[in-house]
């Protein structure tokens, strides 16, 4: 995986599809990038940019623990969240054969 930096990353507000916080597109586009992610979703849980849900779906997460997951998270958004009234409130992190079902249980 290639160096980053948060400089390296060319996010800016997407025009808005739908009402939301425009932290929230500045967020997934820098997950998407830093993780390679198959998918990304950031929401604005009570309309008020203050307390954020993140859904990621990224091959990258194969074979780490939920908190190197959650580290991996926090690395690609900390400018969001270091110095601002940012709360991640809840993040779901899934390799895409977690997501789709198809993950192997071993008895």
């Amino acid at each position: 995986m290639a160096s980053w930096s948060p400089s390296s990353v060319r996010c800016s507000p997407l025009p808005p599809k739908r009402l939301r916080h425009p932290v929230a597109s500045v967020m997934e586009c820098k997950i998407r990038e830093k993780l390679g992610a198959d998918n990304v979703v950031v929401k604005d849980a009570y309309g008020d940019g203050e307390y954020l849900s993140i859904s990621v779906v990224a091959s990258v997460f194969q074979g780490k623990s939920k908190i190197d997951r959650q580290k991996m998270v926090y690395k690609a958004v900390w400018d969001e969240v270091k110095y601002q009234e940012h709360v991640i409130e809840q993040i779901r992190m899934e390799t895409p054969e977690e997501a789709s079902g198809l993950e192997q249980t071993h008895l």
